[in-house]
């Protein structure tokens, strides 16, 4: 099980984006950091009611998200995916995962020794609900003895999950342009220099859920 930390999300102009990015490079430059680009790929689970889904947009403390997760291109075509829990009560995330080696199904993670995972599936009948898909940049730190990481995604879209419509309706995010900053640390207090790009570039938070953005685009077409 992962530490439970907090992550901030911060919707960006690309002009914003390119701001911060110019900030927090020398900063992030030392050896001891990382930064890195991939590709992320997730195909999520929920209930036939859409229990999650409604978890989110009713505002609701505890949400939970289910979801098989790869950093390469074509999903399908894998040799390792990572099974994922997500679980936030207020600010607090859990996230629990796992490594398998194939596409698996709700009825195969009996054997994944994952009470998460089958408390679940016992209380909803999960399946297959859409696929998101986007580009991410991370910089990734330690400070205080925890890491702190600041991502960027571009370039969001969403789609079905079942593979006869997956690249029928991909639908992009509603303004293409916009770059998804999160900052994801253990305290819910950020270091100064974070505060002072925050405070400089005039940020507020948003509540954004690229599975429940993307889910409801869906709906509202097919």
């Amino acid at each position: 099980m992962s530490a439970a930390r907090y992550e901030h999300k911060y919707l960006l102009e690309y002009s914003k984006y390119a701001t911060i990015k110019g900030i927090i490079s020398p900063i992030f430059s030392d050896s001891n950091n990382k930064f890195t680009k991939y590709n992320v790929n997730s195909l999520y689970y929920d209930t036939p009611n859409l229990d999650y889904f409604y978890q989110k947009i009713n505002g609701e403390h505890r949400h939970v998200k289910v979801r098989l997760r790869t950093y390469n291109n074509n999903f399908y075509d894998q040799e390792k995916y990572w099974l994922e829990t997500k679980t936030k009560v207020k600010e607090r995330i859990v996230k629990i995962r796992s490594e398998v080696n194939e596409i698996p199904t709700p009825e195969s993670w009996l054997s994944l020794n994952r009470m998460d995972l089958l408390v679940e599936r016992a209380k909803y009948k999960l399946k297959p609900s859409c696929f998101i898909n986007y580009e991410r940049e991370a910089f990734e730190m330690f400070y205080n003895e925890e890491k702190l990481r600041i991502t960027f995604d571009h370039n969001m879209t969403a789609s079905p999950s079942s593979d006869d419509s997956f690249k029928k309706y991909i639908l992009d995010y509603k303004d293409k342009n916009q770059v998804l900053m999160e900052i994801k640390n253990h305290e819910s207090n950020y270091p100064q220099f974070i505060k002072n790009i925050l405070s400089s570039i005039s940020l507020k938070r948003v509540y954004f859920s690229k599975y429940a953005e993307g889910l409801n685009r869906i709906r509202k077409i097919l």
